[in-house]
């Protein structure tokens, strides 16, 4: 395997999305290879300090026009059969995190919260999902995928939701309210971000 090779894959090796042959031939390249070995301990080094960054802020009223211009201008898409991944040999390295519990700093939208909705047995709360960006991305895509025993409070029905935004570069903060048939369990919650012609898919298990 080639250092080239590698960098196109380090990511996808970190999340062990790879195949035992895939992942025995990395493991076999970084014994061998000192430059690989270093860009590895980079990339988890990279991914300790993100998962110990505070929870940033949030621009309420960017997410309250966020959430309306993708209201106003949600389409159903037909999955791309190509997917791209972010690689450590681009700039735009992407980590997805996902954040849950209850926050007790920042604006109210924040604050975590569990009512009954409308249906016997259906519970809505919030759930917190964190992006950390390396750098600015401008037009990103996103995608939200939910599970049958979920849907998004503001759009009935839908278990799926596709718009643009702006991503900074650091975190940046989706507060999502979801109605959940089952409250006491866990869901897999599926993020894909766009830019670029690249993307990435996060699939992320979650206590409700």
């Amino acid at each position: 395997m080639e250092c080239t090779k590698f960098a196109e894959k380090i990511d996808d090796f970190v999340d062990r999305y790879l195949d035992r042959q895939e992942a025995a031939e990395i493991e076999k390249h970084l014994a061998e290879c000192d430059n690989c070995r270093k860009l590895l301990r980079q990339e988890q080094d990279f991914r300790r300090i993100l998962e110990c960054a505070p929870a940033p802020e949030v621009d309420t009223l960017s997410l309250e026009r966020m959430m309306r211009g993708a209201k106003r201008e949600f389409t159903h898409r037909e999955a791309r059969s190509n997917t791209f991944y972010f690689g450590m040999a681009t700039a735009a390295c992407l980590v997805l995190l996902l954040v849950t519990g209850l926050y007790h700093h920042g604006p109210e939208i924040l604050n975590n919260h569990q009512v009954t909705a409308g249906q016997s047995g259906e519970v809505s709360k919030t759930i917190n999902l964190v992006f950390n960006c390396p750098i600015d991305m401008e037009q990103a895509e996103l995608t939200i995928i939910l599970p049958e025993n979920i849907e998004l409070a503001a759009f009935p029905g839908r278990r799926r939701l596709t718009w643009e935004t702006d991503l900074k570069e650091g975190g940046n903060l989706l507060p999502l309210e979801i109605i959940t048939s089952r409250p006491s369990g866990s869901a897999t919650i599926t993020a894909r971000i766009e830019h670029k012609r690249k993307s990435r898919i996060q699939t992320l298990n979650v206590s409700i």
